[in-house]
């Protein structure tokens, strides 16, 4: 890219440079919605489908708890406190087993699925779920389950900064279905909630964005 000599767009495309690397490694599963926010449009390739497809296939269990979800997802055991705890411990590591995890996404398995919403029935907030949820939906459409725990996660979250980020999600996951999620949770609010300003807030910058796309 040719920035001539203007200072203030190659800082800005600097920080944007940084901040996709950012999102890539911390957050592989939901990478695409993050990076819209930035405005950048997604488009995937046939050959990144089929390099990620065969590290897929080819991924094995290397440790007693991806073995454990492995079992699980291959079988018809009910979920448990236990097999959540697996999932999101490998998510919360330093190099997560990603491939391993994606084929199951990708195969849109409904233990995987039985596993995320029985999870955020027990902590309706839990970020690293909800994003599972969003990331399954990619791949198989689950509306309903999807606008059903993020209103949850939107309810009971009292955090205003965390609530703004759980929105904003929401708006993400569900605006590619026509799912107007910043409406469905504006209606839901009485007049005067901190909840409500941080929507109309939203609803303000997302159509800017909207425009300047």
């Amino acid at each position: 890219m040719i920035f001539d000599d203007d200072t203030d767009e190659r800082d800005q495309f600097s920080e944007n440079s940084a901040e996709v690397r950012r999102i890539l490694r911390e957050r592989p599963y939901d990478s695409v919605a993050e990076l819209e926010k930035l405005g950048f449009a997604y488009a995937s390739s046939g050959e990144d489908d089929v390099d990620d497809i065969a590290e897929e296939q080819a991924a094995t269990a290397n440790t007693e708890e991806q073995n454990q979800l492995v079992m699980f997802f291959e079988g018809n055991s009910s979920p448990s406190d236990e097999l959540v705890s697996c999932y999101v411990t490998e998510l919360e590591k330093d190099e997560p087993h990603y491939a391993l995890l994606r084929r199951y996404f990708r195969q849109s398995s409904p233990q995987l699925l039985a596993l995320l919403c029985y999870g955020l029935d027990q902590n309706p907030t839990h970020t690293d779920l909800l994003n599972g949820l969003g990331f399954y939906h990619v791949f198989s459409p689950i509306l309903k389950p999807l606008i059903m725990h993020y209103s949850k996660a939107c309810e009971v979250e009292q955090d205003m900064t965390r609530y703004r980020q759980l929105a904003q999600d929401f708006h993400i996951n569900c605006s590619a279905s026509g799912y107007e999620a910043f409406y469905a949770l504006d209606e839901k609010l009485l007049e005067n909630n901190r909840k409500k300003a941080i929507l109309k807030d939203l609803m303000t910058e997302w159509s800017e964005e909207s425009v300047a796309l």
